[in-house]
């Protein structure tokens, strides 16, 4: 009986050994899947960043467009002014040739 318990003993303590080497396993797994979710967040919160800023430079660079269009309009109606006064200068300039 002896050699029987020191049997049952033995394998004992390979299932303990083996649960103790599960266990450094898992709580390895762990720790990295911690490590992982901490680095996860930091990119994140890195990446609301980016998009937060990113955001912004659309919105002022749709600002900038409709203000830029603004002007062109401006400088259109400016230009179509011009020739109709440079139209009048010229028909003015014929018919004071004619008279002349």
């Amino acid at each position: 009986k002896s050699e029987e318990t020191d049997a049952e003993i033995n394998q004992l303590k390979n299932k303990l050994k083996c649960l103790m080497q599960q266990h450094q396993e898992d709580e390895s797994k762990w720790v990295t899947s911690r490590t992982v979710e901490t680095e996860l967040r930091g990119d994140l919160a890195n990446v609301k960043h980016v998009r937060t800023r990113l955001e912004h430079a659309l919105k002022t660079s749709k600002e900038n467009l409709a203000k830029a269009n603004e002007e062109i309009s401006k400088l259109e109606i400016e230009v179509k002014e011009l020739k109709a006064s440079k139209a009048q200068a010229q028909s003015d300039k014929a018919q004071a040739l004619q008279r002349a």
